[in-house]
């Protein structure tokens, strides 16, 4: 079984930014490297970035902005934000739909997953005031 270095993979893309920020690919392949390796914070910002330098929008770049919000939906179904995740996995099936096979279990998952995640980003805003300590006035 071949061992991929992901580290030396984000490493790389990290340098070649530096020497040309302006390349999308690069962020678009720090990205995917950054979902290997659980950096899913990361992973969206380069995928964000990504999306931000393939601009205009033309078929020559579909492919990459297909990935791109592909490897954004991946890692916010991973940091338990599965109902932001559906419209980039959308968006990236629409874009490459012969990618159906890969793109279209994530989206399934992320559709699976969605109420749970947002109801638990709804009662972790609760204030829950049920064990605090009652405080007397004058």
């Amino acid at each position: 079984m071949t061992e991929l270095n992901y580290i030396g993979a984000v490493s790389a893309y990290s340098h070649g930014i530096k020497l040309s920020p302006k390349m999308a690919i690069l962020y678009l392949n720090r990205s995917k490297a950054q979902v290997q390796m659980k950096n899913y914070h990361k992973a969206v910002e380069d995928a964000t970035t990504a999306l931000e330098l393939l601009v205009p929008a033309v078929e020559g770049n579909v492919v990459w902005r297909a990935e791109a919000y592909y490897n954004r939906g991946k890692a916010l179904v991973e940091l338990n934000t599965a109902h932001l995740a559906i419209d980039e996995l959308r968006l990236a099936l629409t874009l490459a739909p012969d990618r159906a096979n890969l793109y279209g279990p994530e989206l399934q998952r992320a559709m699976d997953l969605a109420s749970v995640h947002e109801q638990a980003l709804n009662k972790s805003r609760e204030l829950d005031l049920s064990n605090a300590p009652t405080v007397w006035c004058k």
